[in-house]
């Protein structure tokens, strides 16, 4: 599956919510995700555009891993995921098998879906809320950029690891 999106920093939360209720948007998500990042121990998978993610939610644990694709003006990845039942498992398999631990963190998420397009409100200690708007179509969110009331410029194509870097976070360094 393709995942295209963008994020928008620093945004008025209630207003962004107020915005996104009044273009029928409803609630997907409310809760903390845990993500734990791996690479080998020579970052083979950084190194080569890739990404290997668990998250747990709460519920389910889902193992993704993503192939970067571009980085024009949206974040765009070849992403498979897989749900797994046990988090701690599939923790202790991936680092049987070579992967490390390479850094950790929780964020809060309020997530909003409307006709296939998923809108994520997410708070990261140290980083001020962001919202990321996703769909299979870079046009759709392009129209949802301008639509909650921002410019193509406030939109970043940005992961992570970008993020943290902006906000001098150092939990996503090795």
């Amino acid at each position: 599956m393709k995942e295209i999106e963008v994020k928008i920093l620093e945004i008025d939360v209630a207003d962004i919510k107020k915005k996104l209720e009044g273009l029928g948007a409803k609630i997907i998500f409310d809760g903390t995700l845990k993500n734990i990042y791996f690479d080998t121990e020579d970052n083979s998978l950084e190194n080569n555009g890739c990404v290997m993610r668990l998250r747990f939610d709460g519920e389910k644990a889902i193992l993704t891993h993503k192939d970067k694709i571009t980085h024009g003006t949206v974040k765009v990845a070849d992403e498979t995921e897989l749900t797994v039942e046990d988090f701690d498992n599939m923790h202790k398999i991936l680092e049987r098998i070579g992967f490390k631990e390479k850094f950790t963190y929780s964020k809060k998420r309020i997530s909003y879906g409307l006709e296939g397009v998923h809108f994520e409100l997410d708070s990261i200690e140290g980083i001020p809320t962001f919202l990321e708007i996703e769909s299979e179509d870079e046009e759709v969110i392009k129209k949802y950029v301008e639509l909650l009331g921002f410019k193509q410029s406030d939109a970043k194509n940005w992961g992570t690891r970008q993020l943290c870097k902006h906000y001098g976070v150092d939990y996503c360094k090795r």
